[in-house]
């Protein structure tokens, strides 16, 4: 019986030592249809929004933070969606942390919005009779536009929060 040699005990060239470890897929950042048409809705809504607000600044002396708060959330959506956006393609950390930032502010400012908007629910839309009113086509535009965005808001967590989330 002959000593294996040192030839013997080194494996050969196509054969491992070591299991390779699973290599990851890259992440993609695939939207589905009803991510795309989230974002799109989530766009022309705080587009409205802002519109809306800067058209009607001046229409609603019982609580003028009504279109204010319409302006603000406009300029806060459009400004985090586009910074999204360019972070998709860039990936810049600090990015990342301004854009959670501003949504973090972007959700207060809605509760904001909520108290200010509902807290003087049915106004009164005459100016005739108070020289407290509010316009009523602004106010219930801001109204029904708070609700959207309420709604979004809640579409939005839902679909973090379940297998939807790698699209967002």
């Amino acid at each position: 019986m002959e000593s294996p040699t040192s030839s013997d005990l080194l494996p050969e060239k196509n054969m491992p030592i070591f299991d390779d470890p699973v290599k990851k897929q890259p992440q993609s950042y695939g939207y589905s249809k009803l991510s795309i048409v989230l974002q799109v809705t989530f766009f022309v809504l705080k587009l409205i929004m802002f519109i809306s607000g800067v058209i009607n600044v001046n229409d609603c002396p019982q609580q003028p933070m009504v279109h204010i708060y319409l302006i603000v959330t406009g300029i806060l959506g459009v400004v985090t969606k586009c910074m999204y956006i360019i972070n998709c393609k860039y990936e810049i950390k600090a990015l990342h942390y301004t854009i959670n930032f501003l949504r973090l502010v972007e959700f207060l400012w809605m509760i904001i919005g909520c108290y200010c908007i509902f807290s003087i629910y049915q106004p009164n839309y005459s100016p005739y009779f108070d020289r407290k009113y509010c316009d009523r086509h602004g106010y219930l535009t801001a109204f029904a536009l708070l609700i959207l965005h309420l709604l979004y808001f809640v579409c939005v967590t839902i679909m973090t929060l379940t297998k939807f989330s790698n699209a967002w």
